[in-house]
């Protein structure tokens, strides 16, 4: 299904841990994955997402 390929903004805000004013702040700065327009909402590619993730914290394990 499509709806599992793609992170809400309610998503990426509980997977980071900050408000949608932050999240919009990041993602004017390019500091989060590009994002979509699916039917008049923001979309995250899963794919994407879990990578930036995966490259930004490599090192703190």
């Amino acid at each position: 299904m499509i709806e599992n390929k793609f992170y809400t903004t309610q998503q990426m805000c509980e997977l980071f841990g900050i408000s949608q004013t932050t999240l919009w702040r990041y993602r004017e700065l390019n500091q989060l994955p590009r994002s979509i327009k699916l039917g008049g909402k923001r979309r995250w590619l899963r794919d994407d997402v879990d990578r930036f993730i995966e490259r930004r914290f490599e090192g703190d394990v």
